[in-house]
């Protein structure tokens, strides 16, 4: 882009995770009209904490309505944009977006954390539950046409997302800047479009505040300083992984920041956990598709001469990955992370305790959606209801975020990554052409059946691994709306018209279901709601947890681990 300047009433910043334009369509705007409601019950929340605890917009001239950011934010905005209007960054304007992208990252975009205005409004005389579910330090607030709440542990989240930004200012300036040239929009291309720009058009400038907070999240992970020569470079090579959809998009790109398990309050549901668990899932269903042994079969042809490859990118990948074999997850650890998080081939982990109750969980919640979904395109009498869904979906995502804990995250890090590097080793044009394959799945399921006398239907393991993942994901996304003092209302599946990203789920559900033989007998079955008699939300490693001690010092000695007496840890 070129230096010149261009004149400041032709520039239009536009972050539409902050407000989203309108199209003209009614089924499209009904839709984005609600989710711009949840958005400024964000941003007004946002603000407020940023005022009342950091100093920020101290003239007040902060616009109230998010469809006009950034106007306001006192002289400092109207000096930067004399300054410089193509890449301004204003100090408040760069504080503002990097915390509220940044709370949106971690999936904390509900400022009530699943409660909601009418809670408020219920009289204890009352004697309604869901008064009692109201926290000593929440508070009901009611500003610029709305009313929203704002729960105590919001204010930590944003406290923390503000730490954040400012232990890494420079590096959300540099991110900042690279997508707001990256977004610039106008009618033509190079220099002539500049120009014209200057005389009659405007410029508008497109950013998603979430962009910017997962892009500077892993270029922190990556130690990337803002300084560096390519930063730019690494800058959009973060942007394509963040955009990528799938195992590589943002919700599970996994450059987590573990939640503050040391606050003393009380949450059911970690969405990182759950992402983590994501990414351990997609990999499990690619396990049992076998190619972690295909790839394992592939390199002993290799190392045994039988391939004919030598020198070139295809041969180098290979050796890359057996000189990396020490440092990664043996089959049998990866084998136990996958029983001990959502119960496969638990019966195998007699050391562990696996996850018994995901399978029963998991159909049930899929079960309730697709009947549900099917009974509204039928119109007929429903037999579930907003209220079953918000329960199954509940009861799933507190078991994923319990059995997301310790090594999951960590375990899903390098299992993303591994899966990566065995999609870009096994799609080699000389691999492919050494077994007669035209691809990586058809080399798959070649090796499974000739090498290994194990035949296996690819498309269904691959199918099971995408849906299964986009379905988990939409449940961390949703994890505020999930928790256990929120209303079936806050989810919309069971609406007529769903949004893009609730017809994602439903898509996913009906996918996996009819892949793995999930028929309506079978759907039904699973509808009815179960009465759980206890439901735990957080590890238990104390008195009564012997089994657990027994099971991580029998994982410890197979590791060659020292023997060790792990402590008691008292229970509240």
């Amino acid at each position: 882009m070129s230096a010149k300047k261009i004149k400041t009433d032709t520039i239009r910043l536009y972050i539409p995770d902050i407000y989203q334009e309108l199209t003209g369509s009614t089924v499209q705007d009904t839709i984005i009209e609600k989710n711009n409601l949840a958005r400024k019950k964000l941003y007004l929340a946002v603000r407020r904490l940023l005022r009342e605890n950091f100093g920020f917009d101290p003239d007040g001239s902060t616009t109230d309505e998010p469809k006009d950011f950034p106007s306001g934010f006192g002289a400092e905005t109207a000096e930067a944009a004399a300054a410089d209007t193509a890449i301004h960054f204003a100090q408040e304007t760069g504080l503002f977006v990097g915390v509220y992208g940044r709370l949106e990252a971690l999936g904390h975009d509900d400022p009530g954390l699943g409660r909601t205005e009418e809670i408020f409004k219920e009289k204890k005389s009352n004697g309604s539950p869901l008064f009692n579910k109201v926290d000593r330090g929440d508070r009901l607030i009611s500003e610029a046409g709305i009313e929203y709440v704002l729960a105590r542990r919001f204010v930590d989240f944003v406290t923390d997302a503000v730490k954040y930004y400012n232990e890494n200012r420079e590096l959300f300036t540099e991110v900042y800047k690279t997508l707001l040239i990256e977004g610039m929009q106008y009618g033509t291309d190079g220099e002539e479009a500049e120009e014209a720009v200057r005389s009659v058009g405007t410029t508008v400038f497109t950013i998603e505040a979430k962009q910017v907070a997962l892009v500077t999240a892993r270029l922190v992970d990556e130690c990337i300083n803002a300084d560096h020569p390519q930063i730019r470079r690494y800058v959009l090579n973060a942007l394509s992984i963040s955009l990528g959809g799938g195992l590589e998009g943002s919700p599970s790109a996994l450059d987590i920041n573990l939640p503050d398990l040391d606050t003393g309050v009380s949450i059911d549901i970690i969405p990182e956990n759950v992402m983590a668990v994501s990414a351990i899932y997609f990999s499990g269903m690619l396990e049992e598709m076998g190619l972690y042994k295909v790839t394992d079969k592939i390199v002993e042809h290799f190392m045994s001469g039988m391939l004919p490859i030598s020198r070139g990118p295809d041969g180098d990948k290979i050796y890359e990955w057996i000189k990396a074999i020490p440092q990664r997850l043996s089959e049998q650890e990866r084998r136990d992370t996958y029983a001990r998080v959502f119960g496969l081939g638990g019966e195998q982990a007699a050391d562990l305790l696996p996850n018994r109750e995901y399978d029963e969980l998991w159909r049930r919640f899929l079960s309730s959606v697709s009947l549900m979904r099917r009974e509204i395109a039928a119109y007929v009498p429903q037999r579930v209801v907003a209220e079953q869904i918000h329960k199954a979906a509940r009861d799933l995502a507190v078991n994923i975020s319990l059995h997301g804990y310790g090594i999951a995250h960590f375990a899903a890090v390098e299992m993303q990554t591994l899966i990566r590097e065995m999609i870009d080793m096994l799609s080699g044009p000389a691999i492919l052409t050494a077994y007669g394959v035209q691809d990586m799945w058809q080399l798959v399921d070649r090796v499974n059946a000739q090498y290994m006398n194990a035949a296996t239907n690819g498309v269904r393991y691959r199918t099971m691994a995408a849906s299964g993942a986009d379905v988990i994901q939409w449940l961390a996304k949703n994890a505020s709306k999930l928790s256990s003092v929120s209303s079936a209302r806050d989810i919309h599946i069971t609406e007529v018209i769903l949004s893009p990203e609730d017809q994602k789920l439903v898509d996913n559900v009906e996918r996996w279901l009819a892949v793995t033989g999930n028929g309506i007998g079978v759907v039904e079955r699973y509808t009815d709601p179960i009465d759980l008699q206890s439901q735990q939300t957080y590890p238990v490693l104390g008195p009564n947890g012997s089994k657990v001690q027994q099971a991580v010092r029998n994982v410890m000695n197979r590791a060659g681990a020292p023997e060790i007496n792990l402590p008691a840890i008292p229970q509240a």
